[in-house]
C-alpha cells in the first residue's frame, strides 16, 4: 500500500474512532479505489465491517460480507477467510441465525479476531450457539471435547458448568449455571435483543 493510501487509511480509522460514519466510509472507499492487492482490499473490507458492527449497521455489514466473498473468488489466504467466518458468524448472531453462526464459528474455532472481541468471547458465542443447534453426538465431538474450547472455557463464568451439566443431564447443576448465564446474555450487545428467543430455545433443548 502506498504512503498516500496509508495516510488515507489512517484518516479512515481516525473517523471510525470518533464515530464520524460518513467520513470514515468515504475515506475507506477512496482508499479501496487506489488499492490493487486482494489481501489489502480484504483488510479494507474488514475495517468497514468493524465500522458496521460498531454502529450496528446490519445493511452495511451484509453488503460488506458479500463484497468480501466476491474478493475471495479472486484469491485470498486462509487466515483472512477464517476471519471472515467469525465476522459473518457475529452477523448471524445479531440477526438471530444461530445455526449458521454456530457452523461458521466451529469452522474457524482456532481463529482470533481481537479487533472484534477477545478469544474468550468467541468461545462463549460458540458454546451458546452449539447448545441450541447441535445434536448430542455432534455437541460431544465438536464442543464438549474440543481442545480449543477446553483451554479457555473455565475462564468464562458458569459456561463449563452450563455445558457439562446440560450434556450430562444434571439438571439441578444446569439450572444453577443457567441463572448465572442469563445475566451475561442480557449484557451482551449482540445477544441481548434475542434474549427471550434464546431462553425458549434452551428450554426446548432441555425438555425434548
Amino acid at each position: 500500500m502506498s504512503e498516500v493510501c496509508e495516510a488515507r487509511l489512517a484518516k479512515s480509522l481516525f473517523f471510525i474512532r470518533i464515530g464520524d460514519n460518513e467520513k470514515a466510509l468515504e475515506h475507506l472507499k477512496i482508499t479501496e479505489t487506489k488499492t490493487v492487492a486482494v489481501g489489502q482490499k480484504m483488510d479494507l473490507v474488514f475495517y468497514t465491517l468493524q465500522h458496521g458492527f460498531f454502529g450496528m449497521d446490519f445493511d452495511l455489514i451484509s453488503k460488506s460480507i458479500d463484497k468480501a466473498k466476491s474478493l475471495f473468488e479472486e484469491g485470498g489466504d486462509w487466515e483472512r477467510k477464517n476471519r471472515l467466518k467469525v465476522y459473518e458468524g457475529l452477523y448471524c448472531i445479531s440477526t438471530r441465525n444461530f445455526e449458521k453462526a454456530d457452523t461458521l464459528f466451529l469452522d474457524s474455532i482456532s481463529t482470533t479476531t481481537y479487533e472484534l472481541f477477545p478469544y474468550d468471547t468467541f468461545i462463549f458465542y460458540t458454546v451458546l450457539t452449539s447448545i441450541i443447534t447441535l445434536d448430542r453426538v455432534s455437541l460431544k465431538q465438536k464442543v464438549v471435547d474440543a481442545p480449543e474450547i477446553l483451554t479457555v472455557i473455565e475462564k468464562i463464568p458458569h459456561l463449563k458448568e452450563f455445558l457439562d451439566s446440560l450434556y450430562g443431564c444434571q439438571y439441578k447443576s444446569f439450572f444453577s449455571a443457567f441463572a448465572g448465564m442469563t445475566e451475561q446474555i442480557k449484557l451482551d450487545r449482540y445477544l441481548h435483543p434475542h434474549f427471550q428467543y434464546y431462553m425458549r430455545e434452551i428450554r426446548t433443548v432441555i425438555y425434548s
